[in-house]
């Protein structure tokens, strides 16, 4: 998983419900952590739906740990609380492998009511990536080549002796039976002049 990214779009929050009780409104802030690593979003002061829109890269070494999300009302500088929190396993992230690299969007359920929107892509390997993209496009390649080939070998084959002597034929036999003796006649000419 050498080069693996997580990239974590957190998208907003509905329905916060700060913890103080002498608060309306949350500062809300998105704390995440996978592997050892922890990043924290931007403070939204004053609201209980927070828009932040902020994408934050993790580098996955094995990709077998939840991913951690918390949302935190900051009070003050010392006063943290967490309104509330919830894990996301990255397998559902594998169900269809698109070419995207498993890019979906998930809303979380928080507790009491809250909820949190996330835009996740796991980028396995972006090397990889481009390389799959390139075998797939040197096999349509070599796909369309095979098929050029057979088509000139086609013409070519038709323009053999026997096969354009067999064409001339074939369209003096039709001319034949729809009663064109006139080109039946011209094809017949050109078929002994071939001979």
């Amino acid at each position: 998983m050498k080069g693996s990214v997580l990239s974590v779009n957190v998208i907003d929050a509905r329905n916060l419900l700060p913890l103080a009780a002498n608060r309306r409104f949350a500062n809300a802030q998105v704390k995440m952590s996978i592997e050892g690593q922890s990043m924290r979003t931007q403070e939204v002061a004053n609201t209980n739906d927070p828009v932040w829109n902020e994408v934050i890269p993790f580098d996955i070494a094995v990709g077998r740990e939840k991913l951690q999300l918390s949302v935190i009302d900051v009070v003050s500088r010392e006063d943290r609380q967490e309104i509330g929190k919830c894990e996301i396993d990255l397998d559902f992230l594998c169900e269809d492998n698109e070419v995207d690299q498993m890019k979906k969007d998930r809303l979380c359920d928080l507790g009491n009511g809250s909820q949190i929107r996330v835009a996740i892509q796991w980028i396995y390997s972006k090397v990889k990536l481009l390389k799959d993209i390139q075998a797939e496009l040197q096999a349509q390649i070599e796909d369309d080549e095979q098929y050029l080939k057979e088509a000139a070998e086609d013409l070519e084959s038709m323009k053999q002796p026997f096969g354009g002597k067999f064409m001339i034929k074939a369209a003096q036999h039709a001319a034949e039976e729809q009663g064109d003796e006139e080109l039946a006649n011209r094809l017949a000419q050109i078929s002994k002049e071939e001979d």
